[in-house]
């Protein structure tokens, strides 16, 4: 059954892509150049000590979207291009820096939904819980992920959503079911 919908969903964005014309008035690079200026200023990760800098960050893909950035000081932070501010206070996720993050997406919002991947060996889901009293999302972690034998340095959800994989610096990719966590299948190279 998850073969069969991985395939079938391949299927159908491949027949997509290949019918997909570039848009016209595509910008050209001296359009981007010219035309972009600052929205803000936002405080992100640690930017002194061992553990400074972002590490990772991922788009939603949509104009006005979000944004979410790692660090190497193990947390992640969500932004809110739409309403140009910080979406969340930044989110203690891992001991170590991580090494990829993925906006995961979700019901109610691109933004509900945040993978998390680190040198610990680990990759964690988290949920969107609501706000803060000072107005910012707050994370719960909805499951860790902890079968890698070294450092998890990728993730992604697979098209059709339902399906998360991440990649191990042993060279190990690892399925699971999205929603519950579960471990489907591992491949080696």
């Amino acid at each position: 059954e998850i073969i069969s919908k991985l395939v079938e969903t391949a299927g159908t964005l491949s027949k997509g892509r290949r019918k997909k014309p570039l848009p016209e008035g595509l910008a050209t690079l001296d359009d981007l150049k010219s035309n972009y200026t600052l929205k803000g200023k936002f405080p992100l990760h640690a930017t002194s000590g061992p553990q400074r800098g972002i590490t990772c960050l991922d788009t939603d893909g949509c104009v006005g979207g979000g944004v979410v950035t790692g660090g190497a000081d193990g947390k992640f932070k969500v932004f809110d291009t739409s309403a140009n501010k910080a979406a969340s206070e930044a989110v203690k996720a891992h001991a170590k820096a991580l090494t990829s993050i993925k906006l995961l997406g979700g019901q109610d919002s691109p933004l509900d939904l945040v993978g998390t991947c680190s040198a610990d060996k680990t990759c964690k889901v988290w949920k969107s819980g609501g706000e803060n009293t000072k107005g910012a999302n707050t994370y719960d972690l909805l499951y860790t992920l902890d079968d890698h034998l070294e450092e998890v340095v990728g993730l992604d959800r697979q098209a059709c959503g339902d399906y998360l994989v991440t990649f191990g610096r042993e060279g190990s990719w690892i399925f699971y079911d999205l929603h519950e966590g579960l471990k489907l299948n591992t491949t080696t190279t």
